[in-house]
């Protein structure tokens, strides 16, 4: 991941520079098109998550028949994680299921 980021940082960029991106969220580890990583830069995440969350549900609809993740489910996940997620403080899936449960 590291070397990845270092071909994107402009100049010639120290180890502790190219973690310092990752830590405080100027690059984000996600999956923009799943099942595949992808390194983005925080600034970019929304256009491309516009932009590929059609694909991605499409390709995800018999997950969401099988675990049965409607609509108002799925909007209502967003909403706790979102809630979760306020002020920038990063959760693990295992530390967000307890707010997802109770909802």
């Amino acid at each position: 991941m590291k070397w990845s980021l270092s071909q994107r940082i402009a100049g010639q960029p120290t180890d502790a520079e190219i973690q310092r991106a990752h830590d405080d969220g100027r690059v984000l580890r996600t999956h923009v098109l799943r099942p595949t990583w992808h390194l983005v830069a925080a600034d970019d995440l929304r256009w491309l998550l516009r932009l590929t969350a059609p694909r991605v549900h499409q390709a995800n609809k018999y997950a969401y028949r099988v675990t049965g993740l409607d609509a108002k489910t799925l909007a209502l996940g967003h909403d706790v994680i979102a809630r979760e997620l306020q002020g920038g403080e990063a959760r693990t899936r295992k530390e967000l299921v307890p707010a997802l449960a109770a909802a």
